[in-house]
């Protein structure tokens, strides 16, 4: 047990908050602020998402985070001392040199220069007796001219979906009807998937974040906090903008961008029935 769930579960209830009235007030999922105050970090994928849950969960009770995250941070790793093999290479025992050493090398010798000499009396012959002597050298080859190779174009049997946090944003996204990501995605945090049909992606603040299919940018045209609704699939991306949570705050936009050769993006949004004011 780290001890840390029970400072961060003592500050809600001095606060007299709820784990509901959290939930709806950070976009932490539930089950995570539990997972907090239990001292419990199997629930999250990653250490980072651990960690920085615990940051802003902090960090909205009024704690600093940053010394309870370093309390909880797993040490890095040392490396150990690499193994020194020198000792051992210097203590290998060297051959004496031996009276058949040397008259082994001895005979090579001889017979080297044995070659050298009926090498030279052959040229000498050849030469002598109007010979030509063997070319020492082959002709050098034409040179052959360079042939490009031009690569295949790629085609795509899936769709790959990248998501990049630049704000603290909560993210929803099911891939091929299996639910994928369902909670906050903190400033720099980046995941990729890859679809065999498509996604169904819902964004609770859609100037916090950065959308690309395929490694194409899908542009979202909005530049408040808007709860953006995408429908990805091969044969493009619907993108559906609503102003507010409330359904009576929705206003009309319908419109048509061309993002990519491959993927149009239509966004939409529902419309206000005519002769009805908002409230």
């Amino acid at each position: 047990m780290d001890g840390i769930g029970k400072i961060i579960q003592e500050q809600r209830e001095l606060k007299k908050l709820t784990l509901e009235e959290v939930h709806l007030k950070t976009r932490i999922a539930r089950h995570f602020l539990t997972a907090i105050e239990a001292d419990d970090r199997s629930v999250f994928p990653a250490e980072v998402y651990y960690l920085g849950t615990i940051r802003t969960y902090a960090r909205f009770l009024g704690l600093d985070g940053g010394p309870l995250v370093l309390q909880v941070q797993s040490p890095v790793p040392v490396p150990e001392k690499p193994l020194d093999i020198r000792p051992l290479i210097g203590s290998v025992p060297k051959k004496p040199v031996t009276k058949k050493t040397i008259i082994a090398g001895t005979l090579v010798l001889l017979v080297l220069a044995a070659a050298v000499v009926f090498y030279w009396h052959s040229c000498f012959s050849c030469t002598a007796l109007g010979q030509k002597p063997l070319p020492q050298s082959l002709p050098a080859l034409s040179p052959v001219a360079a042939v490009a190779i031009v690569p295949a174009p790629i085609i795509r049997t899936t769709i790959e979906l990248r998501i990049t946090a630049v704000k603290n944003t909560w993210v929803k996204v099911v891939s091929d009807g299996k639910i994928v990501q369902e909670s906050t995605m903190f400033a720099g945090a980046q995941r990729t998937w890859q679809a065999n049909a498509g996604y169904r992606v819902v964004v609770g603040h859609a100037a916090g974040v950065s959308v690309e299919v395929n490694g194409e940018p899908i542009k979202l045209p909005i530049s408040s906090p808007h709860i953006a609704q995408l429908v990805i699939t091969k044969a493009g991306t619907r993108i559906s903008i609503i102003d507010s949570p409330r359904p009576q705050a929705v206003q009309s936009v319908d419109t048509t961008q061309s993002t990519s050769a491959v993927f149009p993006v239509i966004v939409s949004s529902p419309t206000v029935p005519a002769g009805k004011k908002h409230q």
